[in-house]
């Protein structure tokens, strides 16, 4: 028996009437991009959050590097994510030129996310030397980590 990596089917059929009725709205406008359904997913993106402002982008990747470009991270900088992540998420941190250090969440099991305030300046100093520093945003595939008020 061949046990699928993804069964994309199973995942859209409970969604498929509403998602084929959105595809015949947004083919018969021809607003691909930046249209009424865009900005309606910014507003209740940041309304499901809780934040004043969300912005869309085409993917997970861009809104890491997003992220890491915001915060100023590049060429000499580490960045600690999970290691059971998907692959854009190092990816994306490679990609600013920084080191992606990867740490275990095994312990973090009802965050299912790694956050700033799970490690200490001292540890970090000790893995990364005197010249490390933290910054207060963590990255992670969880829903709930853009609930949590340690993330920025």
């Amino acid at each position: 028996m061949q046990i699928p990596l993804v069964d994309v089917k199973a995942q859209y059929a409970p969604l498929q009437a509403e998602l084929e009725a959105r595809f015949r709205e947004i083919l018969g406008s021809g607003q691909f991009i930046r249209g009424p359904h865009y900005y309606a997913f910014q507003e209740e993106a940041a309304a499901f959050l809780g934040v004043s402002k969300t912005i869309g982008v085409g993917n997970g990747t861009d809104a890491i590097v997003i992220v890491l470009d915001a915060m100023e991270i590049g060429p000499g900088d580490e960045v600690i994510c999970p290691a059971f992540t998907f692959y854009a998420t190092a990816e994306s941190i490679a990609r600013r030129g920084a080191t992606p250090v990867f740490a275990d969440s095994a312990s973090l099991r009802k965050m299912n996310c790694l956050s700033p305030g799970r490690f200490s300046q001292k540890s970090i100093v000790e893995r990364s030397g005197p010249a490390a520093r933290t910054r207060g945003a963590s990255v992670s595939f969880s829903a709930r980590a853009g609930r949590s008020s340690d993330h920025a």
